[in-house]
């Protein structure tokens, strides 16, 4: 992401951190826990993670990490940011768990780790200069996974604040056709966002 775009992205969670909390889901963006939970029986989809490695890509507090625990205790999860504000709450959460562990970074800029599954989700509707910005990253995450990479995309924003971006499931849908045709659309109970599949 551009220094100006990564800088708008920062202020509008650091809004949200004034208004809400460092600890809070709404912190990150989520209108609230059940939301963002919701997301998580989405991507919990993509296949039996037990004794596999996945990466989180924009983990945020790395909540995932419990609750994938929950499912699969012997999951190997790793969490990636790049707000140090998130992290640490991340840390202090779940840094103490075996097989967890967070790294600091850009995910635009860092090498990402190869591990059996990646997932992102909402870490690609944020607005940048670059109008093929989330095709490049979705290249980027699959070329990351052994098995296959779960996204969670906003179809609609619930307000205009100029930060986030939607984008349709035939958009990204028509791209990813172009990396693997092993594909799995997921739609939301809520109409507002999708996930999807992209197997090896």
């Amino acid at each position: 992401m551009d220094p100006k775009g990564a800088a708008t992205v920062r202020a509008y969670h650091n809004e949200r951190i004034s208004r809400f909390g460092i600890a809070s889901a709404k912190s990150l963006g989520w209108r609230d826990e059940s939301a963002q939970r919701q997301r998580f029986k989405q991507i919990a989809q993509i296949g039996n993670l037990n004794g596999k490695t996945i990466l989180d890509v924009g983990c945020g507090h790395g909540a995932w990490c419990s609750f994938f625990g929950e499912v699969y205790p012997r999951l190997n999860y790793c969490g990636l940011d790049q707000e140090e504000a998130f992290l640490e709450v991340a840390f202090k959460r779940y840094g103490r768990k075996s097989n967890t562990k967070f790294l600091f970074g850009d995910f635009e800029s860092v090498s990402l780790p190869k591990h059996d599954y990646v997932i992102c989700s909402g870490g690609l509707n944020y607005r940048t200069s670059d109008n093929r910005h989330i095709f490049k990253m979705i290249s980027k995450f699959f070329r990351a996974c052994r098995l296959g990479l779960g996204l969670n995309i906003l179809k609609s924003v619930d307000f205009e604040n100029g930060i986030l971006v939607p984008y349709s499931e035939s958009q990204i849908m028509k791209y990813c056709k172009k990396l693997t045709s092993k594909l799995v659309l997921k739609e939301s109970e809520n109409q507002n966002n999708f996930t999807l599949f992209l197997y090896q």
